[in-house]
């Protein structure tokens, strides 16, 4: 295989051209074909919080609801659910709607909205980032060892 080599007059702009910028190029690939999996599941998911389920549709949380079939009760009713919870998350006014999922989930019914308070549960305990996890086992690590 063969590899193109640009020409160049610096050896600075050589490697520009030839290694850093096509390492960037890849990595961005890697990152965008390793996020962009899970995107929609995390929007989807999103769009069940007050604040942002006024202006969506079953369309938008469909691709959670597929992801995370397993988990949720009751997946048959899940779209006359969603309905009446958008309609609550309706009356409420605009500005003191909650955009967090933890006040989403104080609000929400479990009785009454299963499949909505499952999902706004695991949206709730999806990490932010890997950090956290990484944060937590590395304690553990320090802390075992400590022991």
């Amino acid at each position: 295989m063969q590899r193109s080599n640009v020409p160049s007059a610096a050896s600075e702009e050589y490697y520009r051209r030839n290694v850093y910028s096509p390492l960037l190029a890849d990595f961005e690939n890697q990152l965008r074909n390793r996020l962009d999996a899970h995107k929609k599941v995390v929007v989807g998911l999103n769009m069940l919080l007050p604040k942002f389920c006024a202006s969506a549709g079953l369309s938008d949380i469909d691709d959670a609801v597929q992801f995370y079939l397993g988990d949720i009760p009751s997946a048959n009713v899940i779209k006359p659910e969603f309905t009446l919870w958008v309609n609550k998350c309706c009356q409420i006014e605009e500005n003191n709607r909650p955009a967090c999922a933890l006040q989403a989930i104080e609000m929400c019914n479990h009785d009454f909205f299963p499949n909505i308070h499952r999902l706004l549960s695991i949206l709730a305990t999806l990490p932010v980032s890997t950090s956290t996890p990484e944060r937590t086992f590395s304690t553990l690590r320090r802390l075992k060892s400590y022991l």
